[in-house]
């Protein structure tokens, strides 16, 4: 094939700032955005250089809603990517871990009636102080949507009513640089701290 392939990429939130035939770098391959047609809170659409139409589907909310027996097996049955396994436990693993730490509470992250990941985080202050958010993970088949910013965003706004909670921390494994990014988008700082076994401590400070 001669020269880079020429594909279309979608971001809900810098799309509508790019103009027709904008050239951008992603992942070293050149990506031209050839005609913005409209947004209407739910899809964007554009046309790509064939002038075929694709409508894509934006992110817009999500909410948490607690597990359940009757929503357990659907939450155990979502996995991230076959490259992803050494990042995060399995959510069998982490429902069982739930039940020995009495200050946290397990979710399911919903984007309307679909369960799209989980999320498990405490829901009460924990004996160092801190908030902490414990497991975290997007079902493979809906990465690159926005709903994992969306569900930190969540999170914190759930905690914001806590009086006593003043910072919520999360870690991650060292060579994770995609949670990395995701928490520092969100607001997280790292705190200079490591878990006992090397993870990264990132906090966010609640004003």
């Amino acid at each position: 094939m001669d020269g880079p392939r020429e594909t279309v990429v979608f971001c809900s939130e810098s799309i509508r700032k790019r103009s027709t035939n904008q050239q951008v770098r992603k992942e070293e391959r050149t990506v031209r955005i050839y005609h913005f047609l409209g947004y209407d809170g739910r899809n964007v659409v554009i046309i790509l250089a064939q002038g075929e139409i694709d409508v894509r589907a934006a992110a817009q909310q999500v909410n948490l809603q607690r597990i359940t027996p009757e929503n357990e097996l659907a939450c155990i049955q979502l996995k991230p990517r076959e490259d992803q396994l050494n990042l995060v436990a399995s959510n069998a693993d982490s429902l069982i871990h739930a039940t020995k730490e009495i200050t946290s509470k397990p979710f399911g992250i919903f984007a309307e009636d679909r369960m799209v990941g989980f999320i498990l985080f405490d829901n009460e202050i924990y004996n160092d102080g801190y908030y902490w958010i414990l497991r975290f993970m997007i079902d493979e088949k809906y990465q690159g949507k926005g709903y994992a910013k969306l569900a930190i965003k969540e999170v914190i706004s759930k905690l914001k009513e806590r009086t006593d909670c003043k910072q919520i921390r999360v870690s991650h494994v060292p060579h994770n640089r995609v949670a990395n990014a995701l928490y520092k988008k969100s607001g997280f700082q790292e705190t200079g701290e490591f878990e006992d076994n090397g993870d990264i401590i990132l906090s966010y400070y609640l004003k």
